[in-house]
This record gives structure tokens, C-alpha cells and sequence, in this order.
């Protein structure tokens, strides 16, 4: 398996006085496979896709609750049966948000059915950078998952 590089997400400008929200670009900085230690180990993240995976259209910068739902919206696309999915409520739903970088993590963990039926649990690491007003804008997501 190729070893693959975690997306950093750097701020291109600061915003000035808080009223504009500036472009978050998700850059590849060489940094190592990321590791997140769990309960039964250490989980190994791969790249979902190449590009920014989601982006949606929102009334300004969202909060940790609107931005936790949002991965959880582009999670579900990348899972064999959304219906199925149950997101799990742990440590790991804890919003982390970059106040000089303006961008957002949040680790989501999910059961869902595979395509024969079977339960399966992947952990995702989201990334998402807001780029608007403080009434519009875009929020960018970037998905890895395990």
C-alpha cells in the first residue's frame, strides 16, 4: 500500500475584524499518516478523494453542532448504505476550530451496512475551511477515512 500524506489546512489571509472570512486552501505539507489513538489501537487514515470532497452553501460561519452535521452529511456519501448509518456519540465528536487558521476537525466514528449486509465501523477525519461573510459563504470539506 502506498503511503499516503495527510491535507493540512492553512489559512491563506487573515480576516480583518472578523467580517470576512477568507478562503481556507488545504494544502499537502508532507506530514506522516495520521494516527488517532483509540481505545483498541492506533487507526490509520487514508485519502477519500484528492480534492476538497463537499462543499455546501451556508449562512455564514458555522457553528461546532452545524459543521458536526455537515461532515456527517458528506460521510454518508462515501458509505455503501446511508440509511444504515449510526454515528457515534464519543469524545471524538469534539469540534475543533483553528481561530488564526479559520478552519475546522472533527473526527466522526460510524457503523453502517456494507454491501453484503455487514455492520461495519470506519472512523473519518473531517476538515473543513469556511470562505464567505459573516451572513454567506461556502464551507469546504475534505475527507480521510480509516
Amino acid at each position: 500500500m502506498r503511503k499516503l500524506f495527510l491535507l493540512a489546512a492553512l489559512l491563506v489571509s487573515s480576516s480583518a475584524v472578523g467580517q470576512n472570512y477568507k478562503p481556507a486552501k488545504f494544502v499537502d505539507r508532507g506530514m506522516p499518516v495520521l494516527k488517532v489513538a483509540r481505545m483498541a489501537g492506533d487507526v490509520d487514515f487514508f485519502e477519500v478523494a484528492k480534492n476538497i470532497d463537499y462543499q455546501r452553501d451556508i449562512p455564514g460561519p458555522p457553528t461546532q453542532k452545524q459543521f458536526a452535521k455537515i461532515c456527517q452529511d458528506a460521510v454518508k456519501i462515501y458509505l455503501k448504505a446511508p440509511a444504515t448509518a449510526v454515528f457515534q456519540k464519543d469524545s471524538y465528536l469534539t469540534v475543533s476550530y483553528g481561530l488564526y487558521t479559520g478552519t475546522y476537525s472533527l473526527v466522526v466514528s460510524v457503523d453502517s451496512q456494507n454491501s453484503f449486509g455487514a455492520l461495519l465501523s470506519t472512523v473519518f477525519l473531517c476538515y473543513g475551511g469556511y470562505s464567505g461573510t459573516a451572513k454567506s459563504g461556502t464551507l469546504l470539506i475534505h475527507l480521510l477515512g480509516s
